[in-house]
């Protein structure tokens, strides 16, 4: 049929045209008359396309009670309506679309992980990570206090180590200082050669621009006995040396940290001219 701008469809024998959206057929055609068409009841049926059908479509009611729904958009002549979950919950048909909506978790202390949404739950975060017991909080106490203990005790024993390394280099240096020029090497060497040893011996030559030749004519001289070469070295620095030689051997033991061996030198020292 001209005219039939919906498309046409077929009934009892004839072409007739079909009804545009929003309207449904109140009487099919005949072969005198068109199709007639009504208008769907506006906020109660709707029909999106050209039809052929008798009635409208029911809109979609979003007041089920126990549904949780609200409307999204209002149902027209043309358009169904949609529903959505009301605020505070989520869609838990797994439908589209959603048929029943449910109530969003609530997170205690703990917090919320993921925020809930129209299509998911809230996620808490573990209760663990949010929450802190009175026994956690006990071990974190006791923890903090063995770590101020600890570090109260090695403060004091490194200020306890500090002090004796004080005084002690003090008294050395008192006791270098004080050497009386009197205090000569001469009549203690072998004594002394056994508390400093050869290896000392032939550093402080070295030091104190002894010849290395001379070094080792004494190495050399007394390859069988180590205080032997010591006493030997010894005369030959004590020489160069002169009345310095007891101020300047007790030095080099305390600047190489030997102060055990430079106490021991002291006392032999001042033993021999009291």
């Amino acid at each position: 049929r001209q005219g039939c701008f919906n498309g046409t469809y077929e009934y009892m024998g004839l072409t007739c045209c079909k009804c545009a959206a929003g309207k449904s057929v109140e009487e099919h055609c005949t072969s005198q008359t068109q199709t007639r068409c009504e208008p769907c009841e506006p906020g109660k049926q709707y029909q999106s396309h050209a039809n052929e059908l008798k009635t409208c479509e029911s809109c979609t009611t979003c007041g089920h009670p126990s549904a949780n729904l609200e409307v999204d958009r209002q149902c027209t002549p043309l358009v169904d309506s949609t529903c959505k979950c009301k605020e505070n919950h989520y869609c838990s048909s797994g439908t589209t679309p959603c048929k029943i909506c449910e109530p969003c978790q609530l997170c205690d202390s703990e917090g919320i992980k993921v925020a809930c949404s129209a299509t998911n739950n809230t996620i808490c975060n573990d209760k663990s990570k949010g929450i802190v017991s009175p026994c956690g909080v006990s071990v974190l106490v006791i923890s903090a206090c063995i770590c101020i203990v600890k570090d109260y005790i090695y403060f004091l024993f490194s200020f306890r180590k500090i002090c004796l390394f004080l005084v002690r280099n003090l008294f050395f240096f008192l006791q270098g200082s004080n050497l009386n020029i009197k205090l000569t090497l001469g009549p203690h060497i072998p004594q002394i050669a056994e508390v400093i040893t050869w290896k000392n011996m032939r550093n402080l030559a070295m030091k104190s621009g002894i010849h290395a030749s001379k070094i080792e004519s004494c190495e050399q001289d007394h390859q069988n006995s180590s205080t032997e070469r010591t006493i030997a070295l010894m005369r030959i620095w004590e020489e160069k040396e002169s009345r310095a030689a007891s101020e300047k051997l007790v030095q080099f033991l305390k600047e190489t940290y030997q102060n055990s061996k430079a106490e021991e030198v002291l006392t032999i020292l001042r033993g021999g001219n009291s």
